[in-house]
């Protein structure tokens, strides 16, 4: 309702300024509503208008003492403006508390009410390289990439997750110069796989400053991958084969699935040349020796090593039009680390030039480093000891309180291991009102039963959801999301703390206050759902 809300006042302030500039300005950045006050069933809030100019907000004074006429359910209803700011820059209206009650009720407030154009999205995310074990910055990329990825499908799109597992390359070179060093045989990398697959990656960078024979040897055991040597594609399958397994158990126990597994090795030196001669037919390449270099704004980028391997921008790019050809997509999202900005900035570059109708499809999501952390020297975080350090610690946690100690569970101490505790035991008391009070939900709503000033704002609050999720879809935010469901669950406690339920003394009085209760509970599980939370029914 918020949103309609907001739609409606900005509405009325557009048809009543006369100045186009002013009219443009509205519709740049964010426009929130807030909650001033309640009394006597008015709700009164405030509009925060958002300018680049800021000369322009003296024209919104214009709209005082106007009305729109929203349209609800098949009824039209006044939003009256009270006020506005000395400045234009905030409006103030009233609401029917009344409405306000039986909209957020009636409707289904977890849900979005209305429907987005529907496009065809692909969400790159996690995508770590084998043979390398999951560590806290994969874990970023996979938790925001899955939120980019249900905040879609939210919107109505068709997404595609795809996860694009870095299996080809000169890294692996060096992984298997650094088994060779070790003198390990594949007999020997069956027990503890991924932990010696991770030595040995790190053996073979930390030596090669000291030693260029390392990385002349990787670089030799990738061309000859290329080239299809049975020998080293034997080894790469072993550890294909290992990190796959290790993988999906992290996968799982993060809750997280993809639609799609790709994988670089299918974009190999094969199916590169023929792509590359056409691109050099078409003018797109130069040759710089025995390299195919592309021609960007900011100078040549590589596409190949001088031995005619493939480099990893290439893989890129043959993927982009793979993808784009087979899901015949909108709009490609890559969730990964800020420091690759100017690879997807060539990558951009690179593939609107090749296809001018790709220009603005490649979107990079750009997420932070943890600092300190590097595969390569050894120093990453795992998250699989995380994981299992908070599971321990949650297990230990339940069973030390009165309530949990005598059903201990392993699973939700592992779940609650990668979610957010506060919001999940507001969740749960919900789920239990539900179960527990003896009572029903009210098939309709009363509002004079629950016109208290904190079943209100809890109302109010539910009805901004869809305002947030709007706002976050657009910036691909989820803190938006996390924000507001923290201040939802302060409101949820604050009634639940006033206004009992199961020993109210008025049955119907109950029912009502269950209704409103359930409606906050399936806003709160469903923000919960798009953050990636597993929604526990009890703790």
């Amino acid at each position: 309702m918020a949103y309609r809300l907001k739609e409606a006042a900005l509405s009325c302030i557009k048809n009543s300024v006369n100045s186009r500039n002013a009219v443009q300005a509205l519709d740049v950045g964010a426009h929130d509503i807030r909650y001033q006050s309640f009394e006597e069933s008015i709700v009164k809030c405030t509009l925060s208008l958002k300018a680049k100019d800021h000369e322009l907000f003296s024209e919104f004074k214009e709209v005082k003492d106007n009305e729109v006429q929203i349209q609800e359910a098949g009824k039209e209803k006044s939003l009256h403006f009270t006020e506005i700011s000395d400045h234009g820059n905030k409006v103030s209206f009233e609401v029917n508390a009344e409405d306000l009650i039986k909209q957020v009720v009636n409707s289904n407030a977890a849900e979005l009410n209305f429907t987005p154009a529907r496009k065809n999205i692909i969400v790159e995310y996690s995508s770590p390289n084998i043979a390398k074990m999951f560590h806290v910055g994969h874990f970023r990329s996979t938790i925001i990439g899955q939120f980019v990825d249900n905040i879609k499908r939210k919107f109505n799109h068709n997404v595609t997750s795809m996860n694009f597992l870095g299996n080809w390359g000169t890294h692996i070179g060096m992984l298997i110069a650094g088994i060779e060093r070790m003198k390990w045989k594949e007999d020997d990398l069956r027990i503890n796989t991924l932990e010696k697959l991770n030595n040995a990656y790190v053996y073979a960078n930390k030596h090669a400053p000291l030693d260029p024979s390392i990385r002349t040897r990787a670089s030799e055991i990738f061309q000859a991958m290329e080239d299809e040597d049975e020998t080293h594609l034997r080894t790469w399958s072993f550890i294909m084969e290992s990190t796959i397994n290790d993988l999906t158990a992290v996968y799982k126990d993060l809750n997280v699935k993809f639609d799609v597994f790709n994988m670089e090795s299918v974009y190999n030196k094969r199916k590169a040349d023929p792509f590359l001669e056409d691109l050099k037919q078409r003018g797109l390449v130069t040759m710089d020796g025995s390299r195919y270099m592309a021609e960007l704004n900011s100078g040549l980028v590589p596409l190949t090593k001088g031995d005619g391997s493939t480099l990893y921008i290439l893989r890129d790019i043959m993927a982009f039009f793979d993808n784009r050809n087979r899901l015949k997509m909108d709009k490609c999202y890559y969730v990964v680390d800020g420091n690759q900005t100017e690879h997807f900035n060539s990558l951009k570059e690179i593939c609107e030039r090749i296809d001018p109708d790709s220009s603005g499809v490649i979107e990079h999501v750009r997420i932070g480093k943890v600092a300190g952390m590097s595969t390569r020297k050894g120093t990453g975080v795992l998250l699989k000891d995380i994981l299992d350090e908070a599971q321990e610690r949650m297990y230990e946690k339940q069973m030390s309180v009165r309530t949990t100690k005598g059903t201990p569970s392993p699973e939700s101490a592992r779940i609650l291991g990668v979610t957010c505790l506060l919001l999940q035991y507001a969740y749960c008391r919900l789920c239990s009102l539900m179960k527990y009070t003896g009572v029903a939900p009210a098939e309709e709503v009363d509002p004079r039963a629950i016109m208290e000033p904190e079943m209100v704002m809890l109302a109010l609050n539910i009805s901004m959801f869809e305002e947030v999720l709007v706002n976050s879809e657009r910036d691909l935010e989820p803190v938006y999301v996390i924000q507001y469901l923290f201040n939802l669950m302060k409101s949820i406690n604050i009634c639940l703390q006033k206004f009992k339920v199961k020993d109210a003394g008025d049955d119907y009085l109950s029912s009502q206050r269950l209704l409103l209760f359930n409606t906050a509970r399936s806003v709160l599980g469903e923000g919960l759902r798009i953050l990636g939370a597993t929604l526990l029914q009890e703790m």
